[in-house]
């Protein structure tokens, strides 16, 4: 018996262990960005592969990352972006090249980033961040994103710190999607905005 419930426990743990691996593989994923003074944080994005449906002769599932700042006093869009990335590939974006250089005489020390990941349309794929989620530029699993900033070392002459972290898989509301999607095409007329150095 004490084997029995020994296996069952240690079974459970482990998929519990796999659920939350996979957690963070979600098409809206958020993350401060904090210290702007400080430095330049580097958001890293890669697609996982998990909108491929064909192998060979060339995998498909292309995403989108759609990049959008926030002011972190305000809540309003401040900068949107995306970038096309074929799977198992990687971008590494600028917070102060990539998202204040819509605003550039925003003064922040910090931002709040989202990150949403879709299909694009057409073929090969056009990414626009005014229409995530938006007739065939459907949401899209695959979405992988982790961000270095600095952090003060707490000594007065020594450099910041370093610090890498995930992004947080979040929930995305229909009305938060509208929201993004409008202030985005306000702030480039709804046309497509590719982030700048994207390959």
């Amino acid at each position: 018996m004490l084997k029995s419930v020994v296996l069952t426990v240690g079974v459970m743990c482990c998929w519990a262990v796999v659920a939350f691996g996979q957690a963070t593989d979600t098409p809206f994923q958020v993350h401060d960005a904090t210290n702007l003074q400080l430095g330049d944080p580097r958001i890293t994005i890669t697609n996982s592969g998990a909108s491929s449906t064909v192998a060979f002769p060339n995998q498909n599932g292309k995403i989108c990352a759609n990049v959008y700042g926030f002011a972190a006093t305000t809540g309003q869009l401040t900068s949107c972006c995306s970038c096309l990335i074929a799977p198992n590939a990687l971008v590494s974006l600028s917070v102060w090249q990539n998202l204040l250089i819509d605003n550039p005489f925003v003064s922040a020390s910090a931002l709040t980033v989202k990150l949403i990941s879709t299909t694009g349309t057409g073929n090969p794929p056009t990414c626009n961040p005014a229409t995530a989620g938006v007739g065939a530029n459907v949401l899209a699993p695959g979405l992988l994103a982790w961000m270095t900033e600095p952090e003060p070392s707490g000594f007065f002459s020594s450099p910041p710190a370093v610090v890498k972290t995930q992004f947080a898989p979040a929930t995305l509301s229909a009305a938060e999607l509208t929201s993004i999607d409008t202030q985005c095409a306000a702030l480039h007329g709804g046309s497509p905005h590719a982030c700048p150095f994207c390959p």
